[in-house]
């Protein structure tokens, strides 16, 4: 088997997005997300950090051996056993010329290409497409969460407008179909707006400053279609923004990806050819074979997740910023 898995494309996973500018209301919603981007690079780096992990202790080990005995061989005396064992430790501190911190974040890159050469075993491969497929599913949850406490937190901030929920709940979800294949249901938000006695209670009949967490059980952010509504329900003015990064068809491409794996083990049906047929780019083949991932696809996949991801905070937040509700007077 001869395939170009591309696996150091992982490492270009993106970094912090330290430069989103956004109000007090979204920094909670926003610092979830940072550490959500950040556990998707640390999965991304698990292997080539395994590895380099491995290889680093080997080196101090065999430096720490011949430092002891002048050669390769391990003693059999206590006392050399012990004077290695103090080596290796002076040795992880730079005391053998190795600084292991370094070492280990600093060659990914030649790990991932050992990784790369390896691949032609069937097992190694296999083992690689799951791994690869943890990344992207893992980065699709972090989205679909975002999504959510997104919107909950500014129905909870600014319930004026958002929590009517009056907008047309296809809006968005037309915007991804062809002209002339749109959806044919035209109507405004259909959710069930009243409130049960229980959750009245858990907020201490304050209804103004929790209208998100309320609706929120209403509304199904563990799905692609679900999203769109509740974003289009919600922003039903002044929404091309948030109905644009919303509408992404690299954001269509990554969920058909993502239940294509999640649902069928990454086994290509009809349904996702179908998906997907209109997304230039998408990772394809015959009905009945295993999808195959490459590190660049999934890379990519990422890193238009994380962009869309923050794209949406700052777009949200500027709505709000737009649309001031007279009864707040913070930020």
């Amino acid at each position: 088997m001869t395939v170009d898995i591309k696996l150091r494309a992982l490492l270009e996973i993106s970094k912090d997005n330290d430069d989103v500018n956004i109000h007090e209301w979204a920094i909670e919603v926003t610092t979830a997300f940072r550490y959500a981007e950040k556990n998707i690079r640390t999965l991304s780096y698990m292997i080539p950090a395994a590895i380099n992990a491995t290889i680093v202790q080997e080196k101090i080990i065999k430096q720490a051996i011949f430092s002891v005995t002048g050669g390769i061989e391990e003693p059999d005396s206590e006392n050399s056993s012990r004077n290695i064992m103090n080596a290796i430790e002076s040795g992880s501190g730079g005391g053998l010329g190795y600084n292991l911190e370094e070492t280990l974040t600093g060659d990914l890159e030649n790990s991932l290409m050992r990784f790369e050469i390896m691949a032609t075993v069937p097992e190694l491969f296999a083992g690689l497409q799951v791994y690869m497929s943890a990344i992207l599913t893992t980065a699709w949850t972090s989205f679909e969460i975002l999504t959510g406490d997104l919107w909950e937190s500014a129905l909870n901030h600014h319930p004026h407008i958002l929590s009517e929920l009056r907008g047309n709940k296809n809006r968005i979800f037309s915007q991804t179909r062809p002209k002339g294949n749109a959806a044919a249901d035209s109507s405004g938000g259909a959710t069930d707006k009243s409130v049960p006695l229980q959750l009245l209670q858990q907020y201490s009949y304050n209804l103004e400053a929790s209208m998100g967490s309320i609706l929120r059980q209403s509304q199904s952010f563990d799905r692609l279609e679900g999203i769109r509504a509740a974003y289009s329900m919600a922003f039903s003015d002044d929404s091309n923004e948030i109905d644009g990064i919303l509408a992404r068809k690299n954001i269509d491409a990554i969920n058909g990806v993502r239940n294509l794996l999640v649902h069928q083990g990454g086994r290509i049906d009809s349904r996702y050819l179908k998906s997907v047929s209109r997304i230039e780019g998408t990772p394809s083949g015959q009905i009945g074979a295993q999808l195959l991932l490459d590190g660049q696809t999934v890379a990519d996949m990422v890193n238009d997740l994380i962009t869309a991801g923050y794209d949406l905070i700052q777009a949200v937040d500027q709505w709000v910023q737009r649309h001031p509700d007279k009864r707040r007077t913070d930020s």
